[in-house]
């Protein structure tokens, strides 16, 4: 995969990125719903990221990331994560960018290691 991404930017000089729906703070919304019913007592504020199952590759405008219950007020405390991830056709179609950057790194790592002996 590293070969063609590296092939392909060698005759393009852009790879295509995109981004994708990472993330959602539910504990926000929860924490809300919970101070709307007065327990008698400050509910703390909670932290719940949930990876939704489709990330909404590619991301268009207009894309729902979260919908709420009927007449549920808006919560300006709902927080939202977003990949940036590689598109290239055949290659990587909706992968993170830090996540792959991350593995290639550690390939490499791991490759220098077993030829370390012989670059002494």
């Amino acid at each position: 995969m590293l070969n063609k991404l590296n092939i392909i930017d060698k005759h393009r000089l852009l790879v295509t990125v995109g981004s994708a729906f990472q993330s959602l703070n539910l504990g926000a919304d929860i924490t809300s719903q919970l101070q709307d019913n007065e327990f008698g007592f400050p509910i703390p504020k909670l932290n719940l990221w949930v990876r939704p199952k489709d990330n909404l590759f590619p991301l268009k405008a207009g894309d729902k990331l979260f919908v709420g219950a009927v007449d549920e007020k808006p919560n300006k405390e709902l927080q939202f994560r977003l990949d940036v991830v590689f598109n290239e056709s055949g290659v990587s179609e909706g992968d993170s960018v830090v996540v792959m950057l991350t593995d290639f790194s550690k390939v490499v790592a791991k490759t220098v290691s077993l030829f370390s002996q012989c670059l002494i």
